[in-house]
């Protein structure tokens, strides 16, 4: 079936709205580790995006896969390697989300090269926006893709 992939340094608001969807829709919710750095740990992600989860081969269903990133994290301000993710995803056909909300604004974010078929962020942090303001980008390949 459908699998979201985040990881354990996932922004509380992020992860309770991937509990809801998984709750309501039945689409696999899977929290892979930090490494000891803090930083994603790139090989957790990849063997997850390598192994189908349990019962969907024999069932003949691959599903799809969202990979969820916090780009910046809230409490440590480490920068994690969306681009690597974007690359990972690329090679197993998932889809990437990024949240971009500590880092648009504050850094060069360039969803091409980062690979992010989605991005989110809000206005009111380093954009220096109202309360209120955000933005969700969608690749036009993905959208087409996706049927949306």
């Amino acid at each position: 079936g459908d699998r979201i992939l985040c990881f354990e340094s996932e922004y509380a608001g992020n992860a309770v709205a991937y509990l809801q969807m998984a709750k309501r829709t039945g689409v696999s919710l899977e929290v892979l580790p930090m490494r000891g750095d803090g930083v994603a740990d790139l090989r957790a992600l990849e063997e997850a995006l390598r192994s189908p989860p349990a019962g969907a081969a024999q069932c003949g269903q691959k599903g799809r896969v969202l990979v969820a990133l916090t780009h910046v994290q809230t409490d440590s301000s480490i920068v994690q390697p969306a681009a690597r993710v974007g690359a990972l995803c690329a090679n197993y056909d998932a889809l990437f989300l990024l949240d971009s909300c500590q880092s648009v604004g504050q850094m060069p974010v360039n969803v091409r090269s980062i690979g992010c078929d989605f991005a989110c962020g809000t206005g009111r942090k380093w954009l220096r926006g109202p309360r209120g303001t955000g933005f969700l980008y969608a690749r036009r390949e993905t959208m087409h893709r996706t049927g949306g």
